[in-house]
């Protein structure tokens, strides 16, 4: 029994654990951390004889048998966390020759001291700062926890003080990924504590925590988190990468894993194991095993199980494959690394243009494809839809449709539409990626989808011509410290208005709102300007405008702190038309209101093209329209 240990995270456990130790033990452990680091134990199960004058485990801040004492613990009496104080620490049980007990399970792991720093290990823990050694200006710090590819990331702050008082004098911001592009809704301090604890959790295997405190000088800590990897997830991309949790380091004990790769309607996925090392005492592998499932939705087609590395590269033929990883409490080894990729419709794309289309063109019926394209920093993409057709009974785009997203995970949509629709012009990435869906229901019609796209240089300001997008300040979303000014001009089609709603603003105050501001200026159909709005603050967040043009324009003046912004736009059916003809279109399921003027003395006359409300049938074969219908 014994050992020195130096890695991130580990268990130790009293010999034959959770069966009784035995008679006469001295058994010593040291863990020791690089410089700047700490360790914390986490006490798991615990019972010795219940006198200390026998079975005592014994635990000391450092790695020698004369480092200063923590604690002498017996019967069921420790802390379930001890930290230490340096980069080590010195663990010594010992037994006499009269009561065994069951023993204990102590997890320990490595936590880096100071202001912030990068997490990997498989769990881990953040304590906030003793702001007192910092100097009096404040302290911000940011941690980037970094988990095993493919697993996401369960979180848990608790506050050691009142909720109410941490607010007042601290920030704290948790971010789903490694920026701070995706904040979690459930911010702390962002609405009323009713308990001393917050639950985070993100499918994706990053979260960034910022921590500011403004008042110095008060030597205490204010929050703990406590994190751990979550290995039950979906993942449906076109390629990835899972890992058992802890890769490279041995995998933690007790797992039960799932991961789920799903390819969607009609596709396949190949899987590839590129490490391998589990515990193999059998043939079988019942302690530690991991199994594959295909799948075609939710029939299971066959199993694997897998005690070493298969020699060849495992194809689905359903449409889904699960990895489940199973570990017992012993013998733990490095586990495994997979990549997988999706066979059938999707690609990842790198070049700077290229082309895209549904296969088995024109008839590209019962799919569902993802492209992801990414290009090199400080480009933006231009993408263009060239041809598309649908099946025309389906009104609602749930069968066959077209999205455009920045990234699949974002929740802000470029472009959504029904691909029995015209297609519309070109679409400007906010970054240097985008992501393509399209699902065509299954039916024998023509239906198919083709477009392109090219890069250029990141600008800022440009003219935009689709019914809905994103607008960021350059550099988003770090702040623009650099003097710019940026102005994009929006149309949308005659019939239809603009709806603004700015999601982020932070600019430095300027007197006057004329040195750092956003401006809108609503434009009549003769380019004229009509209405104008400068922004300094987030005082009003949304904009319902009377006008189909706006230009936004964005000004900041060099800085050492700079400004950002965010916003949506989109286009909304309705609103004053005064032109003296025009076309108005609308599909059936909006709700539309038009006020159409023109000049006194003349008449207004409509003509009505085409009108269909898609009515449904009662059971005694009538129509019924309900509210649809044009009056």
């Amino acid at each position: 029994c014994g050992g020195n240990y130096v890695a991130l995270y580990g268990v130790i456990k009293s010999p034959n654990w959770p069966r009784l130790y035995s008679a006469k033990l001295d058994c010593v452990w040291t863990i020791s951390a690089p410089m700047g680091y700490k360790i914390e134990l986490r006490v798991q199960n615990f019972t010795l004889e219940p006198e200390c004058t026998g079975d005592i485990l014994e635990i000391r801040n450092g790695k020698f048998p004369d480092s200063p004492l923590i604690g002498r613990y017996c019967g069921q009496e420790i802390p379930s966390r001890i930290p230490s104080f340096g980069n080590s620490l010195y663990l010594r049980f010992t037994t006499d020759s009269t009561v065994e007990a069951p023993g204990f399970h102590i997890i320990w792991e490595q936590m880096e001291t100071g202001c912030g720093g990068k997490l990997t290990s498989h769990k881990g823990s953040i304590h906030s700062p003793m702001v007192a050694t910092f100097e009096e200006i404040g302290v911000k710090c940011d941690w980037l926890i970094h988990v095993a590819e493919g697993s996401g990331i369960q979180l848990k702050l608790t506050y050691l003080t009142n909720p109410e008082d941490f607010c007042r004098r601290n920030n704290l911001h948790i971010y789903q990924g490694s920026t701070t592009s995706k904040p979690f809704d459930n911010q702390p301090c962002l609405r009323p504590m009713e308990k001393n604890e917050e639950l985070f959790f993100s499918s994706d295997n990053q979260m960034l925590v910022v921590y500011t405190a403004f008042n110095v000088g008060e030597d205490y800590t204010d929050f703990v988190i406590d994190y751990e990897t979550y290995c039950k997830t979906v993942l449906d991309h076109v390629q990835g990468i899972i890992e058992s949790p802890n890769f490279p380091e041995p995998y933690p004990e007790l797992l039960d894993c799932r991961w789920d790769i799903k390819a969607g309607l009609n596709n396949h996925i190949k899987l590839a194991f590129s490490h391998f090392s589990l515990e193999t005492s059998d043939l079988e592998c019942e302690n530690d095993y991991v199994e594959v499932w295909d799948m075609k939705d939710e029939d299971i087609l066959k199993k694997y199980h897998l005690c070493s590395r298969p020699n060849d590269v495992i194809t689905s033929e359903g449409n889904q494959l699960r990895v489940r990883l199973v570990t017992d409490y012993s013998n733990n080894k490095n586990g495994f690394r997979a990549e997988y990729t999706r066979v059938g419709c999707g690609e990842v794309l790198t070049n700077e243009f290229g082309t895209i289309a549904s296969p088995n063109y024109p008839f590209s019926g019962g799919l569902e494809c993802e492209w992801y394209i990414e290009v090199p920093a400080g480009k933006q993409i231009v993408f263009t839809v060239t041809e598309c057709q649908g099946d025309y009974e389906h009104v609602n785009c749930s069968l066959d449709s077209i999205t455009v997203k920045e990234s699949k995970t974002s929740p802000y949509t470029l472009m959504h539409y029904c691909i029995s629709q015209q297609p519309i012009t070109n679409i400007y990435s906010p970054m240097n990626r985008l992501y393509v869906q399209y699902q065509a229901g299954p039916s024998r019609g023509r239906k198919f989808f083709k477009a392109m796209y090219h890069t250029r240089d990141a600008t800022c300001g440009g003219v935009l011509r689709v019914t809905s997008g994103w607008l960021y300040s350059p550099s988003y979303p770090r702040n623009t410290t650099e003097e710019l000014s940026c102005k994009w001009d929006i149309s949308v089609a005659d019939a239809n208005v603009i709806y603004l709603t700015i999601k982020e603003l932070e600019f430095n105050q300027s007197e006057n709102c004329e040195d750092n501001y956003l401006k809108i200026a609503e434009e009549s159909s003769e380019r004229t300007v009509t209405n104008v709005s400068k922004i300094c603050s987030l005082d009003r967040g949304l904009f319902m405008l009377n006008s189909s043009r706006v230009t936004i324009e964005y000004k900041n003046q060099k800085s050492l702190y700079g400004s950002r912004f965010m916003l949506l736009y989109r286009s909304m059916c309705g609103g004053k038309l005064e032109m003296d003809s025009g076309l108005i279109v609308a599909a059936s399921n909006e709700d539309c209101f038009w006020t159409l003027s023109v000049a006194k003395g003349n008449s207004i006359s409509l003509n009505i093209l085409e009108l269909d409300c898609f009515c449904s049938k009662t059971e005694n074969g009538t129509k019924s329209c309900g509210t649809r219908g044009l009056g």
